[in-house]
C-alpha cells in the first residue's frame, strides 16, 4: 500500500491518506484515534504485507511535540501490524527520524542513485510514459533524448517524473502521440540545481 504523506505533521491527515488509499468507508472528522482503529482493523484482514509513505519530509518541518505524536503513530502502526513501513523523503527527512532512537534504528537509509543515461533509465522512461498514456517510442531509444532528459531533471527521480508529467500534459493538451526532444526544449522548466541558485 503506498499513498502520500500530509504536507504537515497531523496523525489525522496521515490516517485519512491511509483509508483512502484502502478505499475504506471514513469520515475525515473522524477523531485520529477512531481512524486509527479502523486502519488497524482493515489492514490486519486485508494482504497488504508492507505500507510505504512518500514525500515524508513535508510532515517533519511543524512542531516539535506534533513531529513526535506523527512518527509514534507510525511506529505503533508499525508494531500492530507487524509488516514493514517504507517512508520516502529528503535528507531532511533522515535527519528528522534519526533524532527518534527507536525509530530511527528500524528504517535503514538507501539513498537512490541518480539515473543515467542508459537502456535502464530507457526502460524506466518508458514505463512513466505509457502510464502517462503517451507513445515513449522512439525517443527513449534516443540516446540524445536520454541525455537532455538527465540534463534538465539532474537525474533524480522525482524530477524525471515532474518533467515526464508536464511533457505529458502538455502532449494531451495538443493532441499529439509521439513524444519528441523538442517538446523538451520548449517546456517550461528550470533545472533543480538552478531552480537552488535562484532561491
Amino acid at each position: 500500500m503506498i499513498f502520500q504523506s500530509p504536507p504537515y505533521p497531523s496523525t489525522g491527515a496521515l490516517l485519512t491518506g491511509a483509508l483512502r488509499s484502502l478505499n475504506a468507508p471514513h469520515q475525515e472528522t473522524w477523531h485520529w484515534e477512531k481512524k486509527l482503529a479502523a486502519a488497524v482493523a482493515i489492514l490486519s484482514k486485508t494482504s497488504v504485507r508492507m505500507i510505504v509513505i512518500d514525500e515524508i519530509h513535508n510532515a517533519l518541518t511543524g512542531p516539535h511535540d506534533k513531529r513526535v505524536h506523527f512518527l509514534n503513530t507510525i511506529k505503533y502502526l508499525s508494531n500492530e501490524l507487524r509488516i514493514p513501513i517504507v517512508v520516502i523523503g529528503t535528507s531532511l527527512a533522515l535527519s528528522t527520524i534519526q533524532t527518534d532512537q527507536q525509530l530511527g534504528s528500524r528504517l535503514v537509509p538507501f539513498k537512490l542513485p541518480k539515473w543515467e543515461a542508459d537502456k535502464e533509465f530507457a526502460h524506466f522512461l518508458g514505463r512513466i510514459f505509457v502510464h502517462l498514456k503517451v507513445n515513449p517510442l522512439p525517443a527513449v531509444n534516443s540516446r540524445k533524448f536520454r541525455e537532455r532528459f538527465i540534463h534538465m531533471t539532474d537525474g533524480l527521480t522525482g524530477e524525471i517524473w515532474n518533467l515526464a508529467v508536464l511533457t505529458a500534459e502538455d502532449m494531451h493538451a495538443k493532441t499529439i502521440d509521439i513524444v519528441e526532444e523538442q517538446m523538451l526544449i520548449d517546456a517550461p522548466w528550470v533545472r533543480p540545481q538552478d531552480r537552488r541558485i535562484e532561491s
